[in-house]
């Protein structure tokens, strides 16, 4: 992570000095991302604000729309999810009247995450479907696998585990030895799937061991839902331990901004109560 933003520092400073407004607008976006995924909202958010000043100039229209769904994100994380639809609608239409095609697969998987945040998996697996279909006509296992993995999330919203269990066998194999950020997700839905499936140790073992991969990678938001599941497989078997977990995430997630994964454990919490 930390060499990544580095690189990107790099690029911008010689984007900078060179009056490379397309490059300098790239390299925005790239470390907004990576501030985000660091946990870094503000820094993020600043970026993401210098690159719309920039963007305007260049036509880019694929630069904005990659920055359109970026904002998207980090208002999600703030659990800001009006503001944070309408970002990926600007983005979806911004691509579609470029005719630019290959960063729309990913803007549309996140807004199919986004519905599932607010329950509507219905239009959730309908957005991931095609998306599927064109990564596996593409032969683009890395985004099959990470399509495939949030189709998998979707079920098991949904409260179908079985179909859940059988998406992430085909997830799982594509993205076994994968440690970039879209695998470790798909691993993370995977060990998501065991625990609620009542594969306890399994899915701890997993999720113990994406935790120490995040935290070394210094990979917050991850590091923040893995320890979201480990709660939510604690409580399936009705460990008190859960709660302690859930309660400790809520407070630290609230204390960098991350609004929605607090809110997420808080309820979690909340809801084990009277059953434990």
């Amino acid at each position: 992570m930390a060499g990544a933003i580095r690189r990107n520092e790099e690029v911008l400073a010689i984007a900078k000095e060179s009056g490379q407004k397309p490059l300098e607008a790239g390299a925005l976006n790239n470390l907004a991302d990576l501030h985000l995924i660091r946990g870094e909202l503000a820094t993020a958010k600043e970026l993401l604000t210098q690159a719309d000043r920039i963007l305007p100039q260049t036509g880019d229209k694929r630069g904005i729309s990659i920055a359109l769904e970026h904002w998207g994100n980090v208002l999600t994380e703030e659990n800001d999810l009006s503001h944070a639809r309408q970002k990926y609608e600007q983005s979806l239409n911004t691509l579609a009247q470029s005719g630019e095609s290959g960063f729309l697969p990913y803007c549309k998987m996140s807004l199919a995450a986004l519905d599932m945040e607010e329950g509507r998996t219905d239009d959730a697996i309908a957005l991931l479907k095609p998306v599927i279909e064109d990564f596996r006509a593409q032969k683009n296992q890395g985004g099959e696998s990470w399509a495939l993995g949030l189709y998998a999330r979707a079920e098991l919203e949904s409260g179908n585990i079985a179909a859940a269990a059988e998406t992430t066998k085909a997830a799982n194999e594509m993205s076994m030895r994968d440690q970039t950020l879209s695998g470790l997700d798909t691993h993370l839905i995977v060990a998501r799937v065991d625990g609620l499936n009542g594969n306890r140790k399994t899915a701890e073992t997993k999720l113990k061991s994406l935790l120490a991969i995040a935290e070394r990678q210094g990979n917050v938001r991850l590091a923040f839902n893995v320890r979201l599941a480990l709660g939510e497989v604690a409580l399936k078997s009705h460990d008190f331990a859960g709660r302690k977990i859930l309660v400790d995430l809520s407070k630290d997630a609230a204390s960098k901004g991350f609004l929605l994964v607090s809110q997420k454990a808080l309820s979690l919490d909340r809801g084990s109560a009277g059953s434990l």
